[in-house]
């Protein structure tokens, strides 16, 4: 006992066979999921947000551990160069050894060292 259109014969009233009414149903769907898109951006944001400050904290303080031992270094003029060579070369060889881990595809162009 439906109304069907020319253009579309699959849209009946809500007395046939309930096509409308699971339309209404996936729109009260897709409705409700909709709401909860700007509490996840939000949690998203705010958490991108703390871990951007994080990291910025984590250069201050390695900034400040840097000039601490350049200074420390510098009272021990004879063999004090040394500490801040070892410490940047044990850094990068961390570095590259995280890079192939972790990122091989990050080898980029040029010669490589395997």
């Amino acid at each position: 006992m439906g109304i069907e259109t020319e253009n579309d014969s699959s849209i009946t009233t809500s007395n046939g066979n309930g096509t409308a009414s699971s339309e209404i149903q996936e729109y009260l769907i897709l409705r409700q999921q909709r709401r909860w898109v700007f509490p996840r951006a939000a949690l998203v944001g705010a958490g991108a947000g703390a871990v951007a400050l994080l990291f910025r904290a984590a250069l201050t303080g390695a900034d400040a551990l840097r000039n601490g031992l350049i200074a420390w270094a510098q009272n021990y003029p004879l063999f004090g160069w040394l500490v801040p060579v070892l410490f940047a070369a044990i850094g990068a060889t961390i570095a590259v050894a995280l890079t192939r881990r972790y990122a091989p595809e990050a080898g980029g162009i040029g010669r490589s060292f395997q």
